[in-house]
């Protein structure tokens, strides 16, 4: 298929229920019970990001196709600037859920030098938001990342629906029953633990086999990331930019570059990891989830330095 052909077809659902913004430290080192440590750098302003903002604005900056993003916020949201900000990146905000009786959720990181980090969350609307039976999903439904209330309901009734969900970023044993349905489970090396546990598996290659035919893609930092299709693990590299800032996004755009190049470019799986690992290296030189986030030609351009060969494919395949 032509690329535009594909952009007028597919609809992609971004839905999640967490934190709309983040507040950013870094630290000497991450604590341990008792410890008392040296906040080193203090970002004061809130940083606009959270997993589904993060991934959806990363979708379209590399496709211009508008995502559907589907958020609980609170009381605060109408004055926050918050939507004009979203629509301003080109999201859809038509399936904001609006929680009256408590603020947006929030997070506070503290990342030390190595990239490693604690989150600390608050819930806030999150917790209370309600999915509308209402909405209409997207040909392609993303959810991350966590399961509750609002993301476990959109999950079941994409999957009733035949839709193709991509799961991302969710650490938790309720999730395990849903997973033979999805289409892709984008993780990192922890969360694959997490569910290789619950599951009592011992190899990677039993969670691909558990999820029924789907995709798995297990991150795993400056090691790259592994790609399962058929239970076939094919390793796909990192890929290098000019300079490592900020590690927050870094996930979220590694999604967003696999959910385009599944979704909207019909690319095959490790094709997809390729363009994640790519996507990703962008969100690290600067700090924050959107503010360093690539389009295509840019993208492109910085796999054509390392593998070209892959670079071509791409091209080629995207039409």
């Amino acid at each position: 298929m032509e690329g535009g052909d594909i952009l007028e077809k597919e609809r992609i659902s971004v839905i999640v229920a967490a934190a709309v913004c983040y507040y950013i430290y870094e630290v000497s080192k991450l604590p341990g019970p008792g410890d008392i440590v040296e906040i080193t750098k203090e970002y004061p302003d809130p940083v606009w990001g959270g997993c589904a903002p993060n991934i959806a604005v990363g979708i379209k900056s590399i496709t211009g196709i508008i995502p559907d993003l589907f958020y609980p916020v609170g009381y605060d949201y109408k004055d926050s600037g918050l939507e004009d900000y979203w629509k301003e990146k080109g999201l859809n905000c038509e399936n904001i859920t609006k929680v009256e009786n408590c603020r947006s959720g929030y997070a506070h990181m503290y990342m030390q030098q190595d990239g490693k980090t604690i989150c600390l969350g608050y819930a806030g609307a999150a917790q209370y938001g309600r999915a509308d039976a209402k909405a209409k999903l997207g040909d392609w439904v993303v959810i991350a990342p966590m399961l509750n209330g609002y993301t476990e309901e959109y999950l079941k009734r994409g999957i009733e629906e035949n839709k193709s969900c991509i799961v991302t970023g969710i650490c938790s044993r309720e999730l395990i029953p849903y997973l033979p349905g999805v289409k892709a489970v984008i993780i990192n090396q922890h969360e694959a633990e997490y569910l290789m546990k619950h599951l009592e598996f011992h190899r990677e290659e039993e969670l691909a086999a558990y999820l029924n035919g789907g995709l798995l893609f297990i991150t795993n930092g400056e090691k790259g990331s592994r790609v399962y299709e058929q239970s076939q693990m094919t390793r796909v590299p990192v890929v290098t930019g000019t300079q490592i800032v900020d590690f927050t996004g870094a996930g979220d755009a590694y999604t967003s570059g696999v959910v385009s190049a599944l979704a909207v470019w019909g690319l095959e799986p490790v094709l997809a990891g390729y363009v994640g690992a790519a996507n990703a290296s962008f969100v690290l030189e600067m700090t924050g989830g959107q503010t360093n986030l690539p389009d295509f030609e840019q993208l492109i351009e910085r796999l054509e330095q390392t593998y070209p060969v892959t670079a071509q494919k791409i091209k080629c395949k995207r039409g």
